[in-house]
């Protein structure tokens, strides 16, 4: 379809109109090329009438971008002055805004006639041509002379997810403020459709989601709009550089600017890996010995090997956050954090001299003595139990909250030790409250179970338990279990 008024702009109000009675043109808001814009009205066949001022018609070169169509009439016999024309389609009248081209040249307004003795009217039919939807009461058909400049009532109709902008004949499109010379026949008109339509933004089929996995908004069919920011979604790890479109396929910028089509639209995130700066803490005191070691989510970096030394201790590895210890020359995956954190590891050390861990149990009769020390431990610790009682195992503070079990010869349990490292830490916390929280997706063994239970053993597993971890890691208590019966 064409649509003969893409030069036009909306009219502007009646005290504007009544203020401009000149020729004018709005101020320059970027520099266009000078336009010659003059009326084709000086002529003997044509006079002006009453107050109207000729000097107001008169040639002109404009570089504003924009002209108003200055106020007064033009008479010829035989003739009604109906307005003004540049293509013989779209009409044009007093106060009405025109847009020049940038690129400059010339546009020459032509009056617009009508045969002052041609009673004829020709009917304009305004038509809803979608089932179920109404025609609103003060939608009028009417008739119109021909070569009048014609003003179409642009009412917007709405049918749910559809709304009108406009009019159409099948051939021509008439929107907003536009006016068009009435021809000498009838005119039925249908409404231009435009959709609301669905903007959903998705994460996709990705881990490691926090929060929302999608978001709705709603636009309108042929206006601008945005695509979501890079923060809609938080994925650990991972970061929104694009978003892909259901309807084109093609990916899109974060809040790049789009064209909303005719029918619901999907974007779906793409994801870019973060590169982290993973930490590797020396735990020596000195910042100095930190090494950082650059890799990206998902990616192996290699861990390092330490540059610095711990008098009377040993390195022994690097500890994550989960309680795995990694050698130097060994790969590490990075895992990704939660936005906003980084990834460390911290070094472990061992007492000059320790042993690894070993487990001895005697027969029932017998005294037992059971040592166990973690490797990542500098102490040990002696407990030996009577031939004729078999009393609980207890997990006693070393130096570095070693795990030291005593048992019977039926059975073992190092008090704390949950996720059975050897050693009674933080990370013990955190694997009994992962376990309480949800026990099929954090599980724990059956030996970890019951070094778990360390607060009133027997009582089940809760998070009192990480309570007890808490109070023996911080030295609040000086051994496990905390009984409080």
């Amino acid at each position: 379809m064409k649509n003969f008024f893409t030069k036009s702009a909306a009219a502007i109000s009646a005290v504007v109109i009544s203020a401009c009675a000149a020729f004018s043109y709005m101020p320059a808001v970027s520099a266009y090329e000078e336009v010659k814009v003059s009326f084709d009205c000086f002529s003997d066949d044509i006079s002006f009438v009453g107050k109207t001022d000729p000097a107001n018609f008169e040639t002109k070169g404009v570089t504003a971008g924009y002209i108003i169509i200055p106020d007064g009439k033009i008479d010829k016999d035989g003739y009604s002055f109906e307005g003004w024309t540049v293509d013989g389609k779209a009409g044009y009248t007093a106060g009405d805004f025109y847009r020049l081209p940038e690129e400059g040249g010339e546009v020459v307004f032509e009056p617009v006639w009508s045969d002052a003795e041609d009673a004829n009217k020709y009917n304009i039919f305004y038509t809803i041509d979608i089932d179920g939807i109404e025609r609103p009461e003060d939608l009028k058909d009417w008739k119109v002379k021909a070569n009048s400049v014609v003003a179409l009532n642009m009412l917007s109709i709405n049918g749910g997810k559809i709304y009108s902008i406009g009019w159409t004949d099948g051939e021509n499109t008439y929107t907003g403020s536009d006016k068009f010379i009435m021809p000498a026949k009838d005119l039925t008109l249908t409404p231009v459709w435009r959709h609301i339509i669905d903007i959903k933004f998705v994460t996709g089929d990705v881990d490691r989601i926090n929060g929302m996995t999608e978001f709705v908004t709603v636009g309108k069919e042929d206006t601008k709009t945005e695509t979501s920011a890079s923060n809609r979604f938080s994925r650990n790890g991972f970061e929104i550089v694009g978003w892909t479109s259901s309807v084109d396929g093609q990916v899109y910028q974060p809040l790049q600017t789009f064209i909303c089509p005719a029918e619901d639209v999907v974007f779906t995130a793409v994801w870019a890996p973060k590169t982290y700066k993973v930490v590797f803490n020396a735990g020596t005191g000195n910042s100095a010995d930190n090494q950082r070691v650059e890799g990206k989510t998902d990616e192996a970096i290699i861990a390092p090997e330490m540059i610095a030394s711990k008098d009377g201790y040993v390195f022994a590895g690097w500890k994550d956050k989960n309680g795995d210890i990694y050698q130097p020359g060994e790969e590490y995956i990075v895992p990704g954090a939660i936005p906003g954190s980084g990834i460390s590891l911290s070094a472990v050390w061992n007492q000059e001299g320790q042993l690894p861990a070993v487990t001895t149990t005697a027969p029932a009769t017998a005294a037992v003595t059971t040592t166990t020390t973690s490797a990542s431990t500098a102490a040990v610790t002696d407990t030996t139990a009577s031939s004729t009682a078999a009393p609980a195992s207890e997990t006693t503070a070393a130096s570095t909250n070693a795990a030291t079990t005593t048992s019977s010869a039926a059975e073992k349990i190092a008090y704390g030790d949950a996720n059975e490292d050897g050693v009674v830490t933080l990370a013990d916390c955190l694997a009994i409250l992962q376990f309480v929280a949800n026990e099929d997706k954090y599980p724990l063994s059956d030996q970890g179970k019951k070094n778990a239970d360390c607060f009133n053993p027997g009582d089940g597993i809760t998070a009192n338990d990480a309570v007890a971890v808490v109070r023996f890691d911080t030295k609040v208590v000086d051994k496990l279990p905390v009984i409080e019966k």
